[in-house]
């Protein structure tokens, strides 16, 4: 009867540590994975449907296309001011469309957004709190390594329209609604 419980033991110490290794294994390939733009982000923001994205690598500056989904860094004075407004949390990437690539005109006159000559939205003076927004006076084609990140789901929308552009080692990777 002892031999049957030692044996017992061995066995699920064996399944234990298989079971361990499945684990550590499963982690590491997840955070290589993340490391290389996969993974999944929830958006939870107005500025885009709500619910999980995939994410993945962007593998050619070539196949970015207008109303893409990418997901990027702020720079670093748009962070502070997001953060201090409550809008993000430290470290939180931003998802947006791309609406502007290289090569585009892009302008904002009379406090709207025009890109190509087509009318993409308002740019407001003030936050729904009533706060300054940032004001961005540009009027020029982007240049390579470019690109304006813009959502016209909401017009509270904080994008392309009060930061200007995002340069291309900002982007971190592309999304997809699932």
């Amino acid at each position: 009867m002892r031999a049957g419980r030692i044996n017992h033991k061995k066995k699920e110490l064996k399944f234990l540590g298989a079971l361990l290794l499945v684990l550590l294994v499963f982690y590491l390939l997840i955070l290589t994975l993340r490391d290389w733009g996969f993974g999944l982000s929830y958006q939870e923001s107005e500025s885009m449907t709500p619910g999980w994205y995939m994410t993945y690598p962007i593998f050619s500056l070539n196949n970015l296309n207008h109303g893409d989904i990418v997901l990027f860094r702020p720079n670093p004075n748009i962070e502070n001011l997001m953060l201090s407004r409550g809008w993000i949390l430290p470290d939180s990437p931003m998802m947006k469309y791309l609406r502007g690539l290289p090569g585009d005109f892009v302008c904002i006159q009379n406090n709207q957004l025009w890109i190509n000559q087509v009318l993409i939205g308002p740019v407001a003076q003030k936050d729904s709190l009533g706060r300054d927004l940032p004001h961005w006076k540009f009027c020029q084609v982007l240049k390579p390594g470019q690109y304006l990140m813009i959502s016209t789901r909401s017009t509270h929308s904080f994008d392309g329209r009060y930061f200007g552009w995002i340069n291309q080692d900002q982007m971190i990777a592309k999304a997809i609604k699932i």
